[in-house]
């Protein structure tokens, strides 16, 4: 007697492990509920396979994820199993499948409750690839007074992103409440995979429970607080380096001299003598279109231009520099040499004169 309990035994295991089924081509309906006898060794996995094949549920192609016994919690809420299968990598017919199996008396009831597609992703239930404690994926919680079976799989690739997808699902209702974590492959120190993902808000008790147990699957790795901080910085620190560049960029000398010089201009036109910033530009850069061209002047040092739009350039002839030597408010409507020798030139303005040493950058009200 004890040697065909245990050739029963092995029988359903190995039929648990390959699990494949044999049936018909035809699609059943998703409210059959066909009683199925009762295990006599009680093993969920093997109640859930020996079901789909009674029933004629293993014609998809879909292979055993697992298998979970929820408890009855009243009169109104009978025993349970929930079963899940799914098929991976078969284009659009990539899916998980939940199965709802109810004890009625001495048998089972099976009814496939949910079909969930997932354009092509290759996909995975094992809890080892997810680097999860196989004692916490699947379980049975009980949330706000409802019962709930969580259960997780990830989508792999040869990408370099990854997917991890936490889901709950209302044995009673038949819903489903998911979380998702979604990030970029890194290899760790010991040579692990993680995906690194940014932290979830919870908004409800599920998914509260959803982000306690994403700290229990090793494949996720969510961001620190410093780690978010450290991406910050470092986004601000681009978009800072971006804007200098910009703001150096000869096309915009203007408006960096303008930025660099704002102050020491007010001051300039209140009386104060001042010394303005200027910035040097290779002179293959040219920093305004010759059709902009007011007036040019010229001695054995400089050039200086005056635009039509009242911004007064020079060209430093020995080293072969462009600067800006006013671009300010009000702007210029004349220049002239004042001292040729010593490098001053007169820069008029609606706002009065004024005198600028284009070799010591020093200006002053005249």
């Amino acid at each position: 007697m004890l040697i065909a309990a245990v050739v029963v035994l092995f029988v359903l295991l190995f039929a648990v492990r390959t699990c494949f089924f044999s049936g018909s081509s035809k699609e059943p309906a998703t409210t059959d509920s066909t009683a199925v006898a009762t295990d006599t060794i009680q093993d969920s996995n093997a109640i859930f396979v020996q079901a789909l094949q009674a029933n004629n549920f293993g014609n998809d192609g879909a292979q055993v994820a697992y298998a979970i016994r929820v408890p009855s919690t009243d009169s109104s809420s009978p025993e349970r199993i929930v079963g899940f299968t799914y098929q991976s990598g078969q284009g659009s017919k990539t899916f998980y499948k939940i199965y709802d199996l109810t004890k009625d008396g001495s048998d089972w009831k099976i009814e496939l409750a949910k079909t969930a597609y997932l354009n092509g992703q290759n996909i995975t239930f094992d809890a080892k690839q997810m680097q999860a404690d196989p004692t916490t994926l699947p379980q049975t919680t009980n949330i706000g007074g409802k019962r709930y079976v969580y259960f997780a799989y990830m989508a792999v690739g040869g990408g370099s992103t990854g997917h991890v997808s936490l889901n709950l699902y209302n044995v009673d209702t038949k819903d489903v409440v998911t979380m998702n974590f979604d990030g970029e492959y890194q290899t760790n120190p010991d040579g692990s995979q993680a995906i690194v993902c940014n932290p979830q808000k919870a908004t409800s008790e599920e998914q509260t429970f959803l982000n306690s147990q994403a700290t229990s699957i090793g494949i996720i790795h969510i961001k620190t607080d410093e780690e978010l901080q450290a991406e910050q910085d470092a986004k601000q620190q681009a978009e800072d380096e971006a804007k200098q560049q910009e703001q150096e960029s000869p096309a915009n000398a203007a408006g960096k001299w303008q930025n660099d010089n704002g102050e020491a201009v007010e001051r300039l036109h209140s009386g104060e003598e001042v010394t303005l910033r200027s910035s040097l530009y290779d002179k293959d850069q040219p920093l305004f279109r010759s059709t902009d061209l007011k007036k040019k002047l010229t001695n054995g040092a400089y050039v200086v231009f005056l635009t039509n739009g009242g911004v007064v350039y020079a060209f430093n002839k020995s080293e072969g520099k462009n600067f800006v030597v006013y671009a300010g408010q009000p702007k210029a409507t004349a220049i002239g040499f004042e001292s040729s020798d010593k490098n001053i030139i007169n820069v008029r303005t609606s706002g009065g004169v004024f005198t600028y040493n284009l070799y010591t950058n020093l200006a002053k009200k005249k």
